[in-house]
């Protein structure tokens, strides 16, 4: 993790849970290349009002593509920091 733009980290190594493909959202993480990822505690992307996912460890989160996780961008960067700000 190089930058925390919201809430605390437990650890500087943490555990991301997408979904597998890119039709459910899913996010294909490469390792060597940064990403700016919206990530939470509970899972968002819900495939059935039966599942209802949420982590019970401050190290895992789960992130997917239709919450803007995407590659790192430095515009991406400037907003949130422009935002966090306020």
């Amino acid at each position: 993790m190089l930058t925390l733009y919201s809430g605390k980290a437990s650890s500087d190594t943490i555990t991301i849970i997408t979904p597998f493909n890119n039709s459910g959202c899913g996010v294909d993480f490469q390792v060597g290349k940064d990403y700016i990822v919206y990530a939470t505690y509970k899972d968002e992307v819900n495939i059935s009002s039966k599942f209802n996912r949420q982590s019970k460890s401050n190290s895992t989160y789960f992130a997917h593509s239709c919450s803007r996780t995407a590659l790192w961008t430095r515009e991406e960067h400037d907003e949130i920091n422009r935002l966090v700000k306020k």
